[in-house]
């Protein structure tokens, strides 16, 4: 009898679990064969299974944030030309962001919430340079009825003004007092333990975190060799302001005085070397 019945009808009810034969692997997305029909009365535009997740999608959904209008035109920067019969701003020259909605259920429906999974299905559909949100609403408007997770997806070159700035981190080692699992999937660009120690220490150091506070980062004391690469990386000004910072800090009780004093001698090393160099440039 099950057989028989609709394979979107399955899909959508529930019928079809993952007890059901699924030779697809956990991101290996198929589209389901969906008349205009169904998809307006499940309010989407598409929707794609995997052997481990659905997902609705729902396309060029208006928000409340704005952004420039696409009849905008330029021949200099400061200077945007707007169509006045645009019917998309009303001549305004910005409308409203049009973000894509991705409904997300597993399978086996369970309450399962791995955000590895959502941003590999966020960049599966919308792209991987594309961002996206989660939203945890204010208690008077909140939805919860299901185990069914929603992202809100920006159009490519819109970038959510919260964050971290710093350009791509990803590692899959343990770290001080860190601990990361496995991938399931290996991402590109994973970073290798000795650079991801080396941009450990270098926040430790731009934020005065030493002794016990960086052994909780880093796992391990850092060595005289791994310091001085920091500041030796630094430019002139930037190292002249990491001597005033410690050199205040030595004045202080400190119950760090000797890691202070370390990283004096070696940044007085690295100028001493810097005025070497710069004598044997200019003789």
């Amino acid at each position: 009898m099950q057989e028989q019945i609709d394979p979107l009808v399955r899909l959508v009810h529930g019928i079809l679990d993952a007890t059901a034969p699924r030779s697809l692997g956990p991101f290996e997305f198929q589209q389901a064969d969906a008349s205009e029909a169904e998809l307006e009365r499940f309010l989407c535009n598409e929707i794609w299974y995997s052997g481990r997740y659905q997902v609705f999608i729902r396309k060029d959904v208006q928000s409340g944030w704005a952004m420039e209008c696409p009849c905008v035109t330029r021949e200099q920067e400061d200077d945007p030309q707007i169509d006045p019969d645009c019917e998309e701003c009303t001549g305004k020259g910005h409308c409203s962001m049009r973000v894509t909605h991705l409904s997300i259920k597993r399978e086996d429906r369970e309450p399962i919430h791995d955000w590895r999974d959502l941003q590999i299905i966020k960049s599966l559909f919308c792209g991987p340079e594309s961002e996206g949100i989660e939203i945890y609403p204010a208690e008077s408007r909140m939805v919860d009825t299901a185990n069914q997770f929603h992202l809100w997806v920006f159009p490519d070159g819109a970038t959510i003004p919260v964050g971290f700035n710093d350009g791509r981190l990803v590692a899959d080692s343990n770290y001080g007092q860190g601990k990361q699992r496995p991938f399931e999937i290996k991402p590109e660009g994973l970073i290798a333990d000795d650079d991801f120690r080396r941009k450990a220490l270098t926040y430790c150091e731009s934020k005065g975190m030493i002794g016990s506070e960086q052994i909780k980062v880093l796992g391990e004391p850092a060595t005289d060799a791994e310091i001085r690469a920091v500041y030796a990386a630094l430019p002139k000004d930037e190292l002249k302001s990491a001597i005033e910072h410690w050199s205040k800090r030595c004045n202080k009780d400190d119950p760090d005085e000797q890691e202070v004093k370390r990283r004096l001698f070696l940044i007085a090393d690295i100028n001493a070397e810097r005025m070497l160099k710069k004598d044997a440039e200019n003789p």
